[in-house]
Parts: C-alpha cells; structure tokens; sequence
C-alpha cells in the first residue's frame, strides 16, 4: 500500500455546467413608467474545473485536473426603473448572494462578492443631448484559497492574498448627437470620478501581488462617431 497526501485546489468555473431554477415576478401596475423586477435564483453549478495535486511517501508530485467540482449561489436581485418625467429616467439595481463551494462548505469562495449595486439617472437636456449618472457598488472579494500555503496556527490552508475591500465608484457620460452636423456625434465619458483605490484580489497566476492588483484611477475618454 502506498500512502499518498492529496491536496485540491478550488474549482474554477469556466467549462461549467449550469442548471437550476430562476422564479422571476414583475409588476408594471404603477404607471407605463414604472417597473420593479425582483428575482431570485438558485442554481448549481456542476462539472467545475478542479485541479488535485499528490505526493506520495518519496516525494513524488502528481497534478491532474478534472470536472469534478461543484457550487451553488443563493441570491435575490432586485430591479427598479422610473420615468419621473419624459426628460428623467432612474434606475436602481442590487444584487445579494451567497456561493458555496460543495468541496469546501467551511471556505468563503474567492472572486464572490456578496452585494453588488447599481445605480442610474439619465437626463435628456436638449435634442440630441443626453447625460447620465452612474454609481457602482461591489462588495469585498476573497484571494484564491491554497490548502498547501501554511497558515498561522501551525497548520495548512490559507489565502493567497488579502481581501480586496469594497468599493463604491461614480461615471458620468455625456453624449451629443448630430455634432455639429447631422451624422456626427461626440460622447464624453468620465469614470472613477472620485479616484477611489480599486483593488481586485489575487488570482493564482499572480500569486506575488498579496495585495491584488490595481484598476484604473480616474479616467476620461472622448470619442467622435459617424453614421452616414
């Protein structure tokens, strides 16, 4: 007999399967304006990348990956959009979930934030001229989990990196149809515009950045298009 030490690494969902059941309700009673979408979803995801790594009583290393892996994501996610006049138009979105890795029930699955919001106010200031503002909220996301990184009682199973926090980011966008002429238009769009740090969690193919990785700071882009 030969002892082997088997170590899994969590699953990846790329090539997955899914299937489930997604009960959706709405309700356009107010007005013709008015809408609230509220749906819940639970769904499993089978068939997951899994990658296993062995080592048996000589040292010898093993790695292999195989659909073995399996989750499954809790949520409720709720829509509402308004017209308060023809010239305004808001909409309000938010999402709460909760995966769970079937492997690992005991570990927070990584890249999974819990909450995410949106938000949107679109405004009509003239013909041809429209604007928005958008603001975009993404709870904290866990690093990968490494159950061959040593952790701090002594023993094995540990993040690659920290937690990425959450963030709350604000977008303006400014669009100009027919400018100057008929054909042309401008679009002037502003992201991130209160610079806020923007950290995404480690991922395994980067494993040095323990802090995670960096997106953008505040940006602007103006772009022209034509349509003849």
């Amino acid at each position: 007999m030969v002892a082997t030490n088997r170590m899994t690494w969590p699953s990846f969902p790329a090539w997955g399967r899914s299937s489930g059941c997604t009960p959706n309700t709405s309700s356009s009673s107010f007005t013709e304006r008015h809408s609230c979408v509220p749906a819940s979803s639970p769904t499993p995801v089978t068939r997951l990348i899994t990658r296993i790594v062995e080592f048996d009583t000589e040292g010898n290393y093993q790695s292999w990956s195989a659909n073995a892996g399996e989750m499954v994501t809790k949520g409720l996610e709720l829509t509402v959009q308004t017209s308060l006049f023809d010239e305004l138009e808001l909409e309000l979105s938010t999402t709460v979930q909760k995966t769970e890795d079937e492997r690992m029930p005991d570990v927070t699955v990584a890249y999974s934030p819990e909450v995410l919001g949106y938000g949107k106010a679109a405004c009509r200031i003239a013909e041809g001229l429209t604007c928005a503002l958008t603001a975009t909220y993404v709870g904290e996301m866990e690093a990968s989990w490494d159950e061959t990184k040593e952790n701090n009682e002594g023993g094995f199973g540990a993040r690659i990196g920290e937690t990425a926090p959450d963030r709350l980011t604000l977008g303006a966008n400014l669009r100009w149809e027919h400018f100057p002429w008929r054909g042309l238009s401008m679009n002037a769009r502003g992201s991130n515009l209160l610079d806020e740090e923007i950290r995404y969690p480690t991922f395994t193919n980067n494993g040095w950045a323990d802090r995670g990785t960096l997106d953008h700071g505040r940006t602007f882009m103006i772009s022209l298009g034509w349509e003849p």
